[in-house]
């Protein structure tokens, strides 16, 4: 599983204590650097088409690494792409969890 999210998820391995039952594949350090600017780049509604490009890099550069999936741990990344098929956007799978819950 493919985690794109910011340094800190990423040095706190968030993600790695709840999938326990694949591995996590994280962008190399430098592709790290480049994601958090992106980031700040979103949150400052200042990024570009360029920081989609990207971000869909990011996403094949994990597939390639293995990942079957990409998840989206930042909320902000979806601003850039809502939809793709290798992503996992944890923002609107929580959205479908409250709304399953809500409909209980």
């Amino acid at each position: 599983m493919g985690i794109l999210g910011t340094t800190k998820t990423r040095k706190e391995k968030l993600y790695d204590k709840i999938i326990t039952k694949t591995e996590t594949i994280y962008p190399n350090e430098e592709e790290q650097k480049e994601l958090s600017n992106l980031i700040l780049r979103i949150i400052r509604k200042q990024s570009t088409l360029n920081d989609r490009e990207y971000l869909e890099k990011l996403i094949k550069n994990l597939k390639q690494k293995g990942a079957q999936k990409v998840i989206f741990a930042c909320t902000d990344l979806s601003n850039l792409i809502q939809t793709h098929e290798d992503v996992i956007d944890s923002t609107q799978v929580l959205i479908d969890s409250i709304i399953s819950k809500m409909n209980q």
